[in-house]
């Protein structure tokens, strides 16, 4: 069985506004990738085996952050999977915001 660490982040953990641990799970796993400088690209269906929910409930989770303006999610042309960022207002996310090639970080 693989292991995917998660680094936990307070600022994130103690976040009010973040309704269920799942979503703050979601949080860290993002920021953790933007903290090394790369872009999230994960799928739906990767997420779901991170949380251990279906999904259904995750693409439910995701929309949900989106529609509270937490994170953006740009589908990346060609692939299962997307481009998620975490949404901090005044600040551009380039991987999200730009049209390079992903995989030349």
């Amino acid at each position: 069985m693989n292991s995917i660490p998660i680094r936990i982040f307070p600022e994130i953990m103690q976040d009010p506004t973040l309704l269920s641990l799942e979503e703050k799970i979601i949080m860290c796993y993002i920021a953790d990738w933007e903290r090394q400088g790369k872009c999230c690209f994960v799928s739906e269906d990767k997420l779901s085996i991170i949380l251990g929910a279906n999904v259904q409930k995750t693409r439910g989770l995701l929309q949900g952050l989106m529609g509270r303006n937490r994170i953006s999610i740009k589908p990346a042309a060609g692939y299962s999977a997307q481009i998620l960022g975490i949404v901090r207002p005044g600040e551009i996310n380039q991987c999200t915001d730009s049209e390079y090639d992903i995989f030349e970080l």
